[in-house]
């Protein structure tokens, strides 16, 4: 059920909506959109009661909102931009509790270079057995070494959080300043308690209350490069690449219930790729079947040959599966020949209610010289016969753009199913400009929804930017709530320029965003 629905004229673009909570006071603040002259504030109770509870303020001109409020105060807020020819459509709606005895969760989302995502995982935001966000973040502490935290909401709207001991990094890790975490995974098993997984392999549960390491051996290093699912039987299955070397994938499984790795090593070459900063996509990504078997999308190869001028630059989107019992790998979409992109750049797959795998991920398409041309969010399925059907599901940005002008959407996808078979994709817009001296840089940001709803592809704004040389959105995540309910994660980055555009300064923050539909 949509909380915020009524016939809406075009007029302003929708802003984006930003909540705070400090003890029992409650700032709302939100974009400025070109050409409006005021905007409104909408405001529902909590738990929604129907159009009817809906209370709507005019706040003229002003974009910023505190109120104090009482305790166990709880409402949906969302705000709509107005001028001569009406209101825009609703943006994205925040939530919030005013409950003591939990958590605030202020700490992750107006904290400045203290919280980071787990780098380019896609497990990290997840729904408990209580059909409720948890999360896992690294967050520094006193000693300047990172914790690795499980947070999770209760339904009565309280944030509790754990650190997870032995789970963290012993020392911060920092690029351009900002804090960076290492790659870590959440997943719940049948019993609904939760198990950590982490770059070094070590496993943590919590039951009983209390979070325990399990004894094991042979344990794999996930490193940058590794995915990994929870699959039945409780038993965890990891794909990674040696750190540090392009090569065959080791493919690992744990029973929750043994001590002991089982790994063996796939007869595939996969690349690690060039693209090792922070701000990488994630192209190697896997899901596991009812069944236990394996499925999975790579690149083999990040093709890359000096030119004048630069560099020619050509990957594939490879599937890998052991479904008939071997591994079997098929490329699903590459460049055109004689032509130049990145199609295996970042991919997302997952598997629907029929079983099928369907991969969400990038096209970037290149010039002879590298420059990035255009981004293409595609969509591919997978028929019963085998064969790979492909369609290009978004081409624009939603008014991401930086020098180089319009430069397409669908950067760092992440593909999942609902309750219903609906496909859905988290993304970032993408945007790029040419500087003097450096050439190219790219840009990812403009946090963005897809999905399928009666055959018919929909798109939704969930968090917006529109100066990307400033502010870009790293390792989206998703997950659904409940019926119509979202809930989104990020690493907000946020850039200060020099004259001649050199970061002078970087910060990351946390992102949270909840949509109702």
């Amino acid at each position: 059920m949509c909380l915020f629905s009524r016939v809406v004229i075009a007029a302003p673009a929708a802003p984006t909506l930003a909540l705070t909570t400090s003890g029992l006071a409650v700032r709302a603040a939100w974009s400025q959109v070109v050409g409006a002259t005021g905007y409104t504030l909408h405001f529902a109770p909590s738990p929604y009661t129907g159009p009817d509870s809906i209370s709507s303020v005019d706040l003229g001109s002003g974009r910023e909102l505190t109120v104090s409020l009482w305790e166990g105060a709880a409402f949906y807020v969302a705000i709509t931009a107005y001028d001569g020819s009406g209101s825009s459509p609703y943006s994205n709606i925040g939530h919030f509790n005013l409950l003591t005895g939990g958590v605030d969760f202020s700490l992750l989302t107006s904290a400045t270079n203290t919280v980071a995502l787990p780098t380019a995982s896609a497990n990290m935001l997840k729904t408990n057995s209580a059909g409720q966000p948890a999360m896992l973040v690294y967050r520094t502490q006193n000693d300047g070494s990172q914790a690795l935290e499980y947070w999770e909401r209760n339904t009565a709207g309280a944030w509790a959080a754990e650190e997870i001991p032995g789970a963290g990094m012993s020392t911060s890790s920092s690029y351009w300043g900002y804090l960076t975490g290492e790659w870590a995974g959440l997943f719940f098993n049948s019993r609904g308690e939760p198990v950590v997984l982490n770059s070094l392999g070590a496993v943590f549960v919590k039951q009983s209350g209390q979070w325990r390491e399990l004894n094991t051996s042979g344990s794999p290093r996930l490193g940058e490069q590794g995915t990994a699912a929870m699959g039945p039987n409780d038993t965890l299955h990891v794909l990674f690449l040696p750190s540090g070397s392009s090569g065959a994938i080791t493919y690992s499984t744990l029973n929750l219930a043994e001590t002991t790795w089982t790994s063996a090593t796939i007869p595939v070459v996969a690349d690690e790729g060039y693209f090792q900063m922070s701000s990488a996509p994630r192209f190697f990504s896997m899901a596991v079947g009812q069944d236990g078997t394996v499925h999975a999308v790579y690149t083999p190869d990040f093709y890359f040959v000096p030119v004048t001028g630069g560099m020619e630059v050509r990957s594939e989107l490879w599937y890998l599966s052991n479904r008939n019992g071997g591994w079997e790998t098929g490329k699903i979409s590459g460049p055109a020949s004689g032509s130049y992109g990145d199609a295996g750049l970042g991919a997302s797959i997952a598997l629907a209610p029929s079983g099928r795998p369907a991969v969400a991920s990038v096209f970037i398409d290149r010039a002879a010289t590298g420059s990035a041309a255009h981004a293409t969010l595609m969509f591919h399925e997978q028929d019963g016969s085998g064969a790979w059907q492909s369609a290009s599901i978004a081409s624009a940005s939603d008014g991401y753009l930086a020098g180089d002008g319009e430069m397409g959407t669908g950067f760092a996808p992440q593909l999942l199913f609902d309750a219903a078979g609906n496909p859905h994709i988290a993304f970032t817009d993408y945007a790029s400009q040419h500087f003097v001296g450096s050439g190219q840089d790219d840009f990812g940001g403009n946090l963005r929804h897809a999905w399928k709803d009666g055959g018919v592809w929909r798109f939704n704004t969930v968090f917006r930017q529109t100066d990307p040389l400033r502010n870009q959105i790293y390792w989206p995540n998703m997950t659904f709530l409940g019926a119509g309910q979202v809930a989104f994660a990020g690493q907000l980055m946020a850039d200060t320029l020099g004259a001649d555009f050199s970061i002078q300064a970087r910060t990351s923050a946390f992102l949270f965003v909840e949509e109702t539909r």
